[in-house]
């Protein structure tokens, strides 16, 4: 009985070892700056290119993390994470916003990039919405604040602080 019960805890030791580092990688968050993971450069055999900025692709893979699926880009030359991307509905950033919700804008403060809107007061942790405003104001300049369905979040590189000051 004594044997067995030492084998059952080797069995046990030996499981947790093994699961461990799969458990400890699930867990690290992909985040921009930090060095494409070799898991994504081996998933991919030959990368895609996504349109990363306006007129600009980089590198770029579907990968996903603690269920999320993302779109992530990299520079081709460091292999640092410039983009993430996500319509994954399972999303919330910090303040509890996701994908297909809704949330109220300024029509004013709205910032193109790519052919999306982003509304860069609403950020979280550097999480962007992506939006469609919802509503037609009735007089144009008139009715500024409007609701906004959520389709995606971005994170990258190319959104800088010059470029969201408005």
């Amino acid at each position: 009985m004594k044997k067995a019960c030492l084998a059952v805890a080797l069995l046990l030791m030996t499981m947790a070892a093994q699961l461990a580092p799969a458990a400890a990688q699930q867990s690290s968050v992909l985040d921009l700056g930090t060095l494409l993971p070799d898991a994504i450069t081996r998933s991919s055999r030959e990368p895609m290119r996504c349109l990363t900025a306006e007129a600009h692709f980089d590198p770029c893979a579907f990968h996903t993390q603690q269920g999320i699926r993302y779109v992530v880009a990299w520079d081709q030359s460091t292999f640092r994470v410039v983009y993430l991307f996500t319509t994954d509905a399972g999303f919330r950033t910090g303040s509890k916003v996701g994908v297909g919700g809704q949330m109220r804008i300024t029509r004013s403060r709205l910032v193109p990039f790519k052919s999306w809107q982003i509304d860069p007061r609403s950020a979280s942790a550097g999480w962007f919405p992506v939006i469609v405003p919802l509503d037609q104001p009735a007089i144009v300049g008139e009715q500024d604040d409007t609701n906004a369905l959520v389709i995606g979040f971005v994170r990258t590189v190319y959104l800088n602080e010059r470029a969201l000051a408005r």
